[in-house]
Parts: structure tokens; C-alpha cells; sequence
């Protein structure tokens, strides 16, 4: 009977987190400051707006993982841009499918830490809040950045599997989050001016945007 394979490689990963521990340290350091930043700029009334600016925290990580996720997908992946480096480390005894799956892993590995982190220390400021509920803020922020997190994160690395370098990733991974607005506003801009009346839908432009 066949043995079971595994996908995933605990030394690559392992590797992963040492190697790039800067970016995601880094990464951890800004958001951590960033809560207490917020929480310190409160004044008098620090319960209330400290709860109210970290219910906006969640449109900020939105811009934050647009960014943020193309990176780690291009640290994750960058061998695969070298043609040496591509086929040293292919000709190692581990199948694509560890080093695809323990790179994948890896980079939610770079999301969850520092949002668990920025989530722990939140929970106890959020405490005494005049808000109900607002205990929990932290962990809702939480799970919804590592939503956006996951979303920009898997355009990124499809991007870096259907490209040969890194420029054009990067021109990819734009496209794919902004080619229905730029699309809607060349319509909007050359095509419904000729049509009287008309106005152009959103709807469509909106649910194609993942911004």
C-alpha cells in the first residue's frame, strides 16, 4: 500500500519564518505601535475613542494587505524568478506541491502572527470600554484582516505562477485589483457620453474591485 505524502515541509517553513523575520517583524512592530498610538492619542476620553478609531482600523489594513501581500508573495516565491536558484532547489528530494503548499502556509504564517499579537494586546485596553462588546474589537479586526489578508494574498500568488519576472507581477496583480475600475472608467469616460440618458452601472465595477 502507497504511504500517505505530506505537503508540507517543516524545515522549509521553519526557514520561512527565520529568513523573512524582519519583514514580518517589522510588520508586527507597525501594527503594535500603531494600537498604541491610537489608544494614547485619546486624551481624556480614551475608553470611548480608542473604540471608535479601531472600528476604522479595518478599511486601513485593507490598504495595508493590498500592499503587503505582494511582498510576501514575491519573498515566498522569488526562487522561481532566478533560473539557478529555480532549479537547485527543484532538484532537491521535495515534490512542487511541498514547496507550493509550505510557501502558501508560510505566508498566512506572516498575517496571523502579527494580527494575533496586535489582537492580544487590544483585548485588555478595549476592556473598560463605554462600547458593549467592544472586549472583542481586537479579535473581529483580526479575523477580518486576515480575510483581506487571504484574498489579496492568493491574487498574489497566482500572479507569480502565471508570470516569468517580477515587474510583471507586479503589473498583474495591479491589473487583476484595478482592471474593472480602470475598465469602468473608460466607459464612463469615452463610451456613455454618446448615449443620452445612459448612466453606467457600478454594481458590476464594485463586485469586480476587491477593494
Amino acid at each position: 500500500m502507497r504511504s500517505k505524502t505530506s505537503c508540507f515541509n517543516k524545515t522549509v517553513f521553519r526557514k520561512n519564518l527565520l529568513r523573512f523575520a524582519p519583514v514580518w517583524g517589522v510588520y508586527t512592530l507597525c501594527l503594535v505601535v500603531g494600537v498604541l498610538l491610537i489608544y494614547g492619542n485619546g486624551g481624556t476620553a480614551k475608553n470611548f475613542h480608542f473604540a471608535y478609531h479601531m472600528t476604522q482600523l479595518v478599511e486601513i489594513m485593507a490598504v495595508v494587505n493590498l500592499l503587503y501581500a505582494p511582498i510576501v508573495a514575491q519573498l515566498l516565491f522569488g526562487d522561481l524568478y532566478s533560473s539557478r536558484m529555480c532549479n537547485m532547489l527543484h532538484a532537491f528530494p521535495l515534490r512542487r506541491e511541498h514547496w507550493f503548499v509550505t510557501h502558501v502556509l508560510s505566508g498566512f504564517a506572516f498575517s496571523l502572527v502579527p494580527t494575533f499579537l496586535m489582537a492580544v494586546l487590544a483585548t485588555p485596553l478595549l476592556a473598560d470600554s463605554l462600547f458593549e462588546g467592544a472586549v472583542a474589537l481586537g479579535w473581529w479586526i483580526f479575523l477580518a484582516s486576515n480575510l483581506q489578508f487571504a484574498c489579496f494574498f492568493g491574487m498574489a500568488v497566482f500572479c507569480v505562477m502565471v508570470v516569468g519576472n517580477r515587474f510583471t507581477m507586479a503589473a498583474a496583480y495591479g491589473l487583476l485589483n484595478a482592471g474593472a475600475a480602470i475598465a469602468y472608467w473608460l466607459i464612463d469616460t469615452v463610451y456613455t457620453p454618446m448615449l443620452y440618458g445612459v448612466i453606467t452601472p457600478t454594481q458590476l465595477m464594485n463586485n469586480l474591485t476587491p477593494m
